[in-house]
């Protein structure tokens, strides 16, 4: 699934959800007859913490949609990087 790839290879994945494991999971999120997938992994250092997903309906999706989500993970990431030292160092 894209998810899974997404996961696995730690790279943003952009694919048409043809797999059972991706019709099964847009079915329960309640968006079937979506034409494209994005999922987006987040990390802080070498771990996974998120995975970013986003579609467009039946439409696809659009380049700059594309880019600006994944300058989002890229601050999300950082983000969450500065809460983990804040909350250490509050707890020190």
């Amino acid at each position: 699934s894209a998810l899974t790839r997404a996961a696995g290879l730690g790279e943003a994945c952009r694919a048409r959800p043809e797999a059972t494991t991706d019709r099964r999971i847009l079915r329960a999120l309640g968006r079937e007859g979506v034409r494209e997938v994005f999922v987006h992994p987040i990390r802080v250092r070498h771990h996974l913490v998120n995975l970013l997903y986003a579609d467009a309906g039946s439409e696809p999706l659009a380049e700059t949609s594309v880019v600006a989500l994944g300058v989002l993970c890229a601050l999300v990431s950082r983000a969450y990087a500065r809460l983990i030292l804040e909350r250490k160092k509050y707890l020190a």
